[in-house]
């Protein structure tokens, strides 16, 4: 039975006290069918530190030798890791492929979250 759960209340901007997704999912499964679904797209997701002294670095999609890497701070927290993915994914042509219903409400919330921007 599928219940309306709020994934998080203050740490992203994504996930707030009125975005209620129907999922019995734990953001950690929500990450991980993000983190699936990256790979769908041949797009490898490392987390990796990067916090380096002097050195200002942002999670995010690069290319090395050729493949798509979507670097990933391993020091966020759950939710924001959910929110940084999304939103890079929801970039990409997705109508195509199945995606369980609650993934697919993310990425659709987080494409229309950048079109306003």
């Amino acid at each position: 039975m599928a219940l309306f759960i709020p994934l998080n209340i203050t740490q992203s901007s994504f996930f707030s006290r009125s975005s209620r997704i129907l999922t019995d999912m734990t953001p950690e499964q929500i990450y991980q069918e993000l983190r699936d679904l990256a790979e769908k797209f041949e797009i490898t997701v490392s987390e990796q530190n990067l916090r380096t002294p002097g050195i200002k670095v942002k999670s995010g999609l690069c290319k090395v030798k050729g493949k798509d890497l979507f670097i990933m701070n391993k020091h966020k927290s759950i939710h924001k890791k959910i929110d940084i993915l999304a939103s890079q994914l929801a970039e990409f042509p997705h109508e195509d492929l199945y995606i369980i219903p609650a993934i697919r409400e993310i990425l659709e919330k987080k494409g229309i979250q950048t079109m306003k921007t």
